[in-house]
């Protein structure tokens, strides 16, 4: 039922047959059965923080029928749960026992919040270590695999029908891109599929809302003639600003170190790019499982030239990135070694750090349910 309340916000209440009209300091019956959800469809600009109780009710009730919960307020529940455990008012184990039932979400925009939160696009390359990654992937591919099919499938089809559907637009390359990072081979498959659809025909356009995955995973999984090609496109007359971007991105994905230092090598050039990608090519190479410390050597090599066109933020930034990557006490001293002046650097490892723990405790329920 639909109850308004005295302050600005609606409820839903499951229990007994009876209406009635509640107050703040209503309670909620112990029967197992019964739920309560407030601000639903997000009445009101706040967030919303249960009791553990109701929370535990709440994510058997999105097992048992999700649809039971309006979109909105499955959106909304998501988001203000991930924010509480942020700022430690919720438990990660908490959090993650609302997301069990997302194998029937077929929402791109509930995933897409879930997936911003368990995996960040700013700490996936950190997150890919042997403790947190292979639980990562266990807890979310099998949850993925139906929403990820039924767009899969518009893709290899007739993804022009997904030109009116606006949550495809926006949300449906985080998903691809996670699945893709997650190593599922479909997704891989896909990738590398349109790509070469793309090299045999280069008047072919890789549908734009992916283009960025399908263009980064088609290097990764793809040789010395996949990187050529996207070399190749970059330099064509006719690219775009977007699609330059793409490439530049696309072109730091590849696994085979020597492409990577080539890359770094190409972006000291001034013939072969503007001045001012140098920047952005060591910041796509640093981020890479095999380019952080490659990125950090080529700096370090090509200071004096790299300091008269950028100063000291590029080593400022690259620092920043390399402290995702440290795990001990060790690696810190080392890290703040090679450029003291740079003292912010040991903070952010440390948060760094800590983010990586909540990630992992976040899936250690998985260990042995699967």
């Amino acid at each position: 039922m639909l109850i308004q309340w005295k302050y600005p916000y609606l409820m839903k209440l499951h229990a007994s047959e009876r209406t009635e009209e509640m107050f703040p300091e209503m309670q909620v019956s112990e029967s197992e059965y019964d739920w309560i959800l407030l601000n639903v469809n997000l009445s009101g600009y706040y967030r919303v923080n249960y009791d553990q109780i109701n929370l535990k009710r709440l994510a058997r009730l999105l097992e048992n029928d999700p649809k039971a919960i309006p979109t909105v307020s499955r959106f909304q529940l998501m988001d203000d749960v991930f924010a509480l455990t942020d700022f430690g008012y919720v438990p990660i184990e908490t959090a993650l026992e609302l997301t069990k039932y997302l194998a029937r979400e077929d929402e791109l925009f509930i995933w897409n919040v879930v997936l911003l939160n368990l995996i960040p696009d700013n700490l996936e390359s950190t997150l890919k270590n042997h403790e947190v990654y292979p639980l990562l992937k266990k807890y979310l591919l099998k949850r993925m695999l139906p929403i990820y099919h039924y767009y899969a499938g518009f893709i290899r089809q007739n993804v022009d029908a997904l030109e009116d559907d606006y949550f495809a637009q926006v949300y449906l390359e985080k998903l691809l891109a996670t699945a893709c990072w997650l190593g599922l081979q479909d997704c891989l498959d896909l990738s590398s599929e349109l790509y070469a659809k793309w090299r045999d025909n280069p008047e072919y356009k890789i549908p734009f809302l992916i283009r960025r995955t399908v263009c980064c995973y088609g290097v990764a999984v793809g040789s010395d003639k996949e990187w050529n090609f996207a070399w190749e496109m970059y330099n064509h007359t006719d690219s775009v600003e977007e699609d330059e971007d793409i490439l530049l991105y696309a072109m730091s994905c590849a696994k085979e170190s020597w492409l990577l230092y080539r890359y770094l090598q190409y972006g000291l050039s001034d013939t072969l790019f503007y001045s001012n990608c140098t920047s952005v090519i060591i910041s796509h190479v640093v981020t890479k499982d095999i380019g952080h410390r490659m990125a950090w050597d080529f700096v370090t090599e090509n200071w004096p030239l790299l300091n008269q066109g950028y100063g000291h933020e590029l080593l400022h930034d690259v620092l920043k990135i390399m402290g995702r990557f440290v795990k001990t006490d060790v690696q810190i001293r080392e890290l703040d070694g090679e450029e003291r002046r740079h003292k912010s650097v040991i903070a952010t490892c440390k948060a760094t750090t800590r983010r990586r723990e909540i990630a992992g405790q976040s899936c250690s329920s998985e260990r042995t349910q699967g």
